[in-house]
């Protein structure tokens, strides 16, 4: 029998979307360390999530070293500033090699400075536009 492997997944930024990510991806069996500077943001997190929780600050190398962002499969980057994520998820790809790093950033013209093929970023606001034109659409639009 060939056992599977749970996935290490670090998430940066216990939001409100960073610990939904986490609750979500613990309860599917990922081995997950969320980490977050405040510790008031682990009260979003979910009563059936099941990973760790480090309070320390995400834009310190030491740090997340320390607390084992080496070993990660995936790095989530999720707190409430662009810059921060940015700077995250260059150091995650570029420093620490992490292959698949997904970044939140609300400005779109930001996303325009990533330029690595390890970092996919997700824009909350877009999707939210794109869904709001979707629900609104009139009958006969072709887009």
């Amino acid at each position: 029998m060939i056992l599977k492997s749970r996935r290490q997944v670090f998430i940066v930024g216990c939001s409100t979307m960073g610990a939904y990510i986490a609750g979500n991806l613990s309860r599917k069996g990922d081995n997950v360390i969320i980490i977050d500077k405040d510790a008031t943001a682990f009260q979003n997190l979910p009563s059936y999530y099941s990973g760790f929780q480090i309070e320390a600050d995400g834009t310190d190398i030491d740090a997340l070293k320390e607390a084992g962002i080496e070993s990660a499969d995936l790095v989530v980057v999720a707190t409430n500033s662009d810059n921060v994520n940015i700077m995250i998820a260059e150091v995650s790809s570029k420093i620490f090699g992490i292959k698949n790093v997904i970044i939140r950033l609300d400005s779109l013209k930001k996303g325009d400075i990533i330029d690595d093929p390890n970092i996919k970023i997700i824009f909350p606001s877009a999707l939210t536009l794109d869904y709001f034109f979707e629900l609104t659409k009139q009958e006969g639009d072709d887009k």
